[in-house]
Protein backbone atom coordinates (compact mmCIF):
# COMPACT_ATOMS: atom_id res chain seq x y z
CA UNK A 1 0.00 0.00 0.00
CA UNK A 2 2.75 2.23 0.61
CA UNK A 3 4.38 1.91 -2.46
CA UNK A 4 1.10 2.46 -4.35
CA UNK A 5 0.27 5.41 -2.06
CA UNK A 6 4.60 6.97 -3.74
CA UNK A 7 3.69 6.13 -7.16
CA UNK A 8 0.16 7.31 -7.30
CA UNK A 9 1.82 10.98 -5.42
CA UNK A 10 4.57 10.85 -7.72
CA UNK A 11 2.54 10.09 -11.35
CA UNK A 12 -0.16 13.27 -9.38
CA UNK A 13 2.21 15.70 -9.09
CA UNK A 14 4.72 15.39 -12.52
CA UNK A 15 6.33 18.56 -12.40
CA UNK A 16 9.40 19.17 -10.63
CA UNK A 17 9.49 21.13 -7.39
CA UNK A 18 12.47 22.77 -5.61
CA UNK A 19 12.72 19.29 -3.83
CA UNK A 20 13.75 17.65 -6.23
CA UNK A 21 15.57 20.76 -8.38
CA UNK A 22 18.76 20.80 -6.20
CA UNK A 23 19.57 16.90 -5.79
CA UNK A 24 18.55 16.68 -9.67
CA UNK A 25 21.05 19.52 -10.30
CA UNK A 26 23.89 18.44 -8.11
CA UNK A 27 24.51 15.48 -9.99
CA UNK A 28 25.66 16.78 -13.05
CA UNK A 29 29.47 18.71 -11.24
CA UNK A 30 29.39 15.29 -8.97
CA UNK A 31 30.10 13.49 -12.68
CA UNK A 32 31.72 15.97 -14.54
CA UNK A 33 34.40 17.95 -12.57
CA UNK A 34 34.51 15.86 -9.13
CA UNK A 35 33.19 18.00 -6.97
CA UNK A 36 32.32 15.79 -3.88
CA UNK A 37 29.65 18.52 -1.93
CA UNK A 38 28.85 17.48 1.72
CA UNK A 39 25.91 19.75 1.83
CA UNK A 40 22.94 20.50 -0.85
CA UNK A 41 23.60 24.25 -2.53
CA UNK A 42 22.43 26.87 -0.12
CA UNK A 43 20.97 24.30 2.38
CA UNK A 44 23.77 23.70 5.36
CA UNK A 45 21.93 21.27 7.42
CA UNK A 46 20.83 18.43 4.38
CA UNK A 47 22.96 16.01 3.44
CA UNK A 48 23.88 15.60 -0.17
CA UNK A 49 23.62 11.55 0.14
CA UNK A 50 20.82 11.73 -2.06
CA UNK A 51 22.35 13.83 -5.11
CA UNK A 52 25.45 11.21 -4.79
CA UNK A 53 22.93 8.66 -5.45
CA UNK A 54 21.12 10.38 -8.41
CA UNK A 55 24.51 10.43 -9.55
CA UNK A 56 24.86 6.56 -9.84
CA UNK A 57 21.67 6.26 -11.44
CA UNK A 58 22.71 9.10 -13.85
CA UNK A 59 25.92 7.12 -14.73
CA UNK A 60 24.33 3.50 -15.21
CA UNK A 61 21.06 4.77 -17.10
CA UNK A 62 22.35 7.64 -18.61
CA UNK A 63 19.94 10.87 -18.19
CA UNK A 64 16.02 10.46 -16.97
CA UNK A 65 14.18 12.88 -15.29
CA UNK A 66 12.47 10.44 -13.26
CA UNK A 67 15.43 8.67 -12.08
CA UNK A 68 15.70 11.94 -9.27
CA UNK A 69 13.00 10.52 -7.47
CA UNK A 70 13.86 6.80 -7.43
CA UNK A 71 16.35 7.65 -4.31
CA UNK A 72 13.10 9.20 -2.24
CA UNK A 73 11.06 6.30 -3.29
CA UNK A 74 13.21 3.66 -2.30
CA UNK A 75 14.30 5.64 1.28
CA UNK A 76 10.02 5.87 2.12
CA UNK A 77 9.87 2.03 1.15
CA UNK A 78 12.70 1.16 3.28
CA UNK A 79 12.13 2.95 6.43
CA UNK A 80 8.19 1.61 6.44
CA UNK A 81 9.46 -1.81 7.88
CA UNK A 82 11.27 0.61 10.55
CA UNK A 83 8.12 2.77 11.22
CA UNK A 84 6.17 -0.66 11.46
CA UNK A 85 8.48 -2.16 14.06
CA UNK A 86 8.57 1.21 15.92
CA UNK A 87 5.06 1.61 16.09
CA UNK A 88 4.29 -1.83 17.53
CA UNK A 89 7.07 -1.21 20.08
CA UNK A 90 5.80 1.61 21.26
CA UNK A 91 2.01 2.14 20.76
CA UNK A 92 -0.95 -0.36 21.33
CA UNK A 93 -0.83 -3.18 18.90
CA UNK A 94 -2.43 -1.34 16.05
CA UNK A 95 0.21 1.61 15.98
CA UNK A 96 2.49 -0.34 13.57
CA UNK A 97 -0.51 -0.57 11.04
CA UNK A 98 -1.85 2.65 11.11
CA UNK A 99 1.92 4.33 10.66
CA UNK A 100 2.52 2.80 7.82
CA UNK A 101 -0.86 2.88 6.33
CA UNK A 102 -0.89 -1.50 5.90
Amino acid sequence: MGLATRVWILLASIQFSSDQAIPGLMPRPILTSGELPVFYWGRDYVGATESYLIAGLFRLFRFWSWLVFVPALIASLALSPLTWSLGNRLGMWHSGMVTTGR
